[in-house]
């Protein structure tokens, strides 16, 4: 059989056609007229996008007019159009919502997979067309809350906390919209601690940290604000020069900042002015100590200091040399001062006038006199001499100076004598170091001998020619170097 309708080929049997739901009517065998359904149900190509509802018959007549029948198969007609109508209608009232919820059904799972991806405005769109299809309203619900709530972790994303507070509060109890609206004002209040920090009000900034518990780093943040107040107060106490309390409070704050730097540099600080007393004590040694353990680009003064400490060091050994009549050393010393104060006028001070010609000394133990001995210089070098006489057991017996180009006679006891010369054309720093060691030393030494005992008698009368050039009359005198220390 072929459906009227859409002439799609019908199985025998079939009531209703599978494409277009028209009923199919098979007139009874002798029927004498047929009828046709017209226009019952339109075609249906889109089940996702039309709404098939119940199916209304416009008409049901005589396709023809034919003669007269009897009144029994007009009867038996009625009868058959009446029950397919009904079957019709209850096609219409089984299928169609079948179709309708199958529909519905399709977008609802299309929507779902939608949700799924974040495109909560299409997701949306497409609930709120579902209508009442299962949860769709609340579904449609949760997609508009979700817009919401993207857009407010958003906003708290790029620091908008007032405005993301806002929003999430608008959320109520959707997911943690209430957790949120917390760590929004919880992140509002952090940036104007921060704020304050910055600002330099530590004080309040402290205050709002606290308030803040644990919120992210708060309590470190407590922590920073209390160690920058106290780091400014020992500031302050190292401007007011209080070097020991700043030294404390600066301890305290262990490694904040450049605290152990402050730490040293109040010791050093402390160590400088006790320096400066000891220097103007004269402890020119204990500051000394002090000025050379200050670092110079804290103290650029300390160096300098150190080196005047020195030079004082040095200058007050070389006044006590002097003091002590080692005025060649003395010299020496205020030589290596060089312009250092009154070095150089110290320095020539230390030049001795020479003796005047003749015996400077005479030991009491030998003071009679049994010959006479003649010394006389060398006339050409204009040096100046210096002689020492002693017994062989060294003990000094007499010292004796001449002048450039003069002559001594002294006159001694008989007995042994060792005989020294000093002779220079320099300075003289006295008795005690002679002509420094610009000098030279001798030991004379008897030739027939060979030692440095000279044998004179009673009665005899001597001459002893000095580093004599020429031949003279008597025995030869040779001489040995000698130190100054040893002379």
């Amino acid at each position: 059989m072929i459906c009227k309708n859409c002439g799609t080929q019908v199985s025998e049997g079939q009531n209703f056609c599978e494409v277009c739901g028209n009923a199919i009517l098979t007139n009874p065998p002798g029927a004498e007229a047929t009828y046709n359904i017209e226009n019952t149900f339109p075609p249906v190509e889109q089940y996702d996008h039309e709404l098939i509802y119940p199916l209304q018959v416009e008409a049901i007549g005589q396709v023809s007019e034919s003669p007269k029948k009897k009144h029994k198969n007009k009867k038996l007609f009625i009868i058959i159009a009446s029950a397919t109508l009904a079957l019709i209608i209850i096609a219409a009232i089984l299928i169609v919502p079948l179709i309708i919820n199958k529909t519905n059904q399709k977008k609802y799972d299309s929507t779902i997979a939608l949700l799924s991806t974040g495109d909560y405005a299409q997701a949306k769109k497409q609930f709120i067309e579902l209508g009442d299809f299962e949860d769709a309203q609340a579904k449609a619900e949760y997609c508009e809350n979700k817009e919401k709530y993207d857009n407010a972790v958003a906003l708290l994303d790029a620091g908008n906390y007032t405005q993301a507070e806002e929003q999430f509060t608008e959320l109520g109890d959707f997911e943690d919209a209430q957790v949120k609206v917390e760590y929004c004002q919880n992140k509002e209040k952090y940036k104007s601690a921060v704020e304050l920090l910055d600002s330099g009000d530590y004080v309040q900034a402290k205050e709002q940290f606290v308030e803040l518990g644990d919120f992210e780093d708060a309590q470190d943040q407590v922590e920073n604000c209390d160690n920058i107040i106290a780091y400014e107060k020992a500031e302050e106490l190292l401007t007011q020069k209080k070097y020991d309390e700043a030294a404390e409070a600066f301890e305290q704050l262990g490694d904040f900042r450049d605290s152990i730097e402050k730490v040293k540099y109040c010791e050093n600080s402390l160590h400088y002015l006790q320096a400066e007393k000891l220097f103007e004590s004269g402890d020119y040694t204990a500051a000394k100590a002090l000025y050379g353990n200050l670092p110079e680009i804290s103290f650029p003064d300390a160096t300098e200091k150190y080196s005047t400490c020195v030079n004082k060091e040095k200058y007050k050994a070389a006044e006590t040399l002097y003091s002590e009549g080692s005025y060649y050393d003395a010299y020496l010393a205020f030589l290596a001062l060089g312009s250092f104060e009154d070095a150089e006028q110290c320095m020539a001070e230390c030049v001795q006038s020479f003796p005047y010609t003749g015996e400077q000394y005479r030991n009491p133990d030998y003071a009679w006199n049994d010959l006479s001995l003649m010394i006389v210089p060398p006339d050409n070098d204009q040096s100046r001499n210096y002689i020492k006489i002693y017994t062989p057991d060294d003990v000094l017996v007499s010292t004796i100076a001449i002048d450039q180009g003069a002559t001594s006679e002294v006159f001694l006891p008989q007995g042994s004598y060792r005989i020294r010369n000093a002779y220079g054309t320099g300075d003289w720093f006295g008795e005690a170091d002679m002509f420094g060691d610009e000098g030279t030393y001798l030991v004379l030494i008897n030739s027939e001998s060979d030692n440095d005992l000279f044998n004179l008698e009673a009665y005899g009368i001597y001459t002893l020619y000095l580093r004599s050039a020429d031949d003279v009359i008597g025995d030869p005198v040779d001489s040995e170097y000698e130190n100054r220390d040893n002379f």
